[in-house]
């Protein structure tokens, strides 16, 4: 009857004896055979051998106030301690009795050493956009080595994206980067690691990498001729080409002026000489040039197109393949820069969209985004790659939000650093201030618009980020560019317009969502609309912004300098009409405070000018403006209004709803009747009020009839 126990306890005592030792002698580790532990172990008696056991490191746990201490002990001035950045972080050595390095801990010095020299590469890594920046100081904890529970960081860190990829490949005599998946670029890293390994005797390989054509394919020449079209003689050449350039200003670098010079009197001179250079890439850059120097200069389009536009189909019909276009990268995106802005300005957004993407993916390939080295290119046309990447990056979001599409490109992807707002000239601060915008745009593009679906309080602290940096951005415009619509002399700068346009479109894009949900409540509601606080702020703010760029583009056409190439202009007028109507469906005003006939007036004159697509933004305004003096009939219909005339069309005041708030009223429209006319930021404290009032319950209507399962800027509540 006992035997069946003694049994069981025999076998748990056999397995116990079985069990994996928790160390192993010297002698069985290096011959990988099973070790008993015990000193001395069974195999080394039975072989009659000295049993040697190496002595593990003690481990220990210690709480995070001793990690900061000597954190703060090693990066400290004047302490004497070594810069804890220089010690080079080498991986801890596995555990003896487990091959996994998960379970063993750094000793507090590693942890220290590594984390700095990881703060050290994420200094000089990719630029962190405002956006992201922002997201961190509104709480994102930062990473730990040990908790207060005494729970390690077991060690497990990507090293290998730590660092910025230098692996570089030259095929058809140009060289592109290769990012941490490509399996070739692992193999070089790995290759190179060995290589300088002390334990390893001969010269460190290079990480030039041959990636030649595989197969001899004889490619098709360009398809260009220059000798059956009318050039323009070389004086009006030069001035074209100034005439891009100043256009351009400060905000684009579309190319390198001097060399472009150099380059244009050459192939002159060999025309002259009866030896026309073979035609080439920059051959149709120049056709290009031509194209927008004659288009901005005509400041008209017509029937057939914008004033340039046999040199822009010229140069579009001998645009080279893919393989063409990499033999040399960095003309071959200024080409596609200059051949995105012609097809924005022909309407052909779509085609834009997909040129200035095919830029920056060459970009990318060439590590325009990583940044040139000035030994390698020189000085120059270091800076000049610099200012091309931002220009790619600038036109790309432009694109992107005009089609409606995501950004090419997210920012902890550039490893460039942002050009820099402080202490720099009035020009070079245009440029940084052009991209901080643009990053914002693509903050707005990929948050508000993106179709992930996100936590929601996630994606409210990306509200508040947005609209944090576009107030912070909107200070610094007003302090350094600012804008006197008022004065009578022309002294109106086109940079500075450019840029509070962008930066006031940004803030109506961010709010747009937030209007199509309140129209949609509006419209299936049989009560007028009771706003809380912070969504009356979130109009009031727009509405600033929508009023401020019809400012803009008034004073801007007082003084002749109207875009009339890029669409840009047409965009702001338009987007900002259109939510000034659409704001005052939601909650009307009392009166009709800005100028819509002045709208139609600006549309009339771009459609003088053959511009085809002012005419078509008209009728959309036409017809909401239509559509509102229908749904007053029949809020008049259903007696919440005493007024029977509709007013959309003239500036006759109607009488307030009976049960429309006042107070609501006043916060929205009001501060318009004492508006000077002149141009402002918006006032800090309006944004202020809007993002100390994001948050999850202010974004809850609970007064509606209708209900929706989605927060107010449309995006899925989890």
């Amino acid at each position: 009857m006992n035997s069946a126990p003694s049994a069981a306890a025999s076998q748990s005592s056999s397995r116990i004896g079985k069990r994996k030792a928790p160390n192993a002698c010297v002698r069985c580790r290096t011959r990988k055979i099973k070790c008993t532990g015990r000193h001395p172990c069974e195999k080394c008696v039975a072989r009659d051998v000295p049993c040697i056991f190496e002595e593990k490191e003690k481990r220990v746990v210690v709480t995070q106030g001793f990690i900061d201490s000597l954190r703060s002990n090693v990066g400290g001035s004047g302490s004497g301690a070594p810069d804890a950045s220089a010690v080079p972080y080498t991986s801890p050595a596995p555990d003896d009795a487990s091959p996994s390095f998960s379970s063993s801990l750094r000793s507090p010095v590693q942890s220290i050493s590594y984390n700095a020299v990881r703060g050290s590469l994420m200094t000089h890594s990719p630029a962190r956009s405002s956006l992201h920046s922002g997201l961190e100081r509104q709480g994102q904890p930062p990473a730990r080595t040990t908790t207060e529970g005494g729970d390690a960081d077991h060690g497990l860190t990507n090293t290998l994206v730590d660092s910025i990829p230098q692996v570089r490949v030259r095929g058809n005599g140009q060289h592109r980067y290769l990012g941490h998946s490509s399996t070739l670029s692992f193999s070089r890293r790995v290759r190179n690691m060995i290589q300088s390994s002390d334990k390893i005797v001969g010269p460190r390989d290079a990480t030039l990498v041959r990636d030649d054509m595989t197969y001899s394919i004889k490619w098709p020449a360009l398809n260009l001729r220059l000798d059956d079209i009318d050039l323009p003689p070389l004086d009006f050449a030069e001035y074209l080409t100034s005439t891009v350039t100043f256009y351009a200003g400060p905000l684009y670098d579309l190319y390198d002026k001097a060399a472009f010079l150099r380059r244009l009197r050459a192939y002159y001179g060999s025309v002259a000489s009866k030896q026309p250079e073979e035609p080439g890439l920059w051959h149709i850059q120049m056709l290009l040039v031509f194209a927008l120097g004659r288009a901005i200069l005509a400041r008209e389009h017509f029937k057939c197109g914008p004033a340039g536009t046999t040199y822009f189909l010229r140069a579009l019909d001998a645009l080279p393949d893919t393989h063409r276009l990499y033999e040399d990268p960095v003309l071959s995106i200024e080409i596609l820069c200059l051949l995105t802005l012609f097809m924005q300005a022909i309407d052909a957004g779509q085609e834009a969209y997909g040129y200035i993407g095919q830029a920056l993916r060459i970009a990318i390939a060439h590590g325009l985004n990583r940044g040139s080295e000035a030994e390698s290119v020189g000085v120059i046309a270091s800076q000049h790659r610099y200012k091309l990447w931002w220009t790619v990056y600038i036109i790309d979001r432009r694109a992107c939000a005009l089609m409606g599409s995501p950004s090419g490109i997210h920012d902890e992807d550039v490893f460039l650093p942002e050009p820099l707002l402080d202490g720099v000239s009035e020009s070079d601060f245009a440029l940084a201030m052009h991209v901080k915008i643009s990053s914002l745009l693509g903050g707005i593009l990929d948050i508000i618009y993106g179709t992930k679906n996100q936590g929601r309080g996630k994606f409210i602290q990306g509200v508040q980020v947005i609209l944090a940096n576009l107030a912070e951005t909107s200070q610094m415009l007003a302090e350094r560019l600012p804008i006197e619509t008022q004065r009578p002399v022309d002294t109106l700068s086109r940079v500075a317009a450019t840029l509070h346009l962008l930066s006031h479109q940004c803030i109506i894009l961010a709010v747009r969502p937030v209007l199509y949900s309140l129209l949609s409540l509006k419209l299936n509601s049989s009560r007028p609309l009771q706003l809380p606080d912070t969504i009356n702020a979130l109009l009031r703010m727009c509405v600033e912004s929508a009023f401020n760029v019809l400012k803009i583009i008034f004073a801007l056409k007082s003084q002749n300098l109207s875009d009339m190439f890029l669409p840009y202009d047409l965009d702001a007028i338009f987007s900002a009409a259109f939510v000034l109507i659409l704001v005052d469906i939601i909650t009307p005003a009392t009166d009709l405070l800005w100028d819509l006939q002045r709208v139609f007036s600006y549309l009339d004159e771009f459609i003088t000018r053959e511009i085809v697509s002012a005419d078509s933004l008209k009728a959309d305004l036409q017809e909401l403006l239509d559509l509102h003096a229908k749904l007053q009939e029949r809020e008049a219909q259903r007696g919440e209004q005493t007024d029977d005339v509709p007013r959309v069309n003239d500036s006759i005041a109607q009488e307030q709803p009976q049960d429309q708030d006042q107070g609501e009223q006043d916060m929205i429209w009001s501060w318009m009747m004492n508006d000077d006319g002149d141009l402002r930021g918006i006032h800090p404290d309006t944004i202020q009020s809007v993002i100390d009032g994001l948050n999850v319950e202010s974004m809850d209507l609970p007064d509606f009839d209708v209900q929706y399962n989605y927060n107010i800027w449309g995006a899925h509540s989890t």
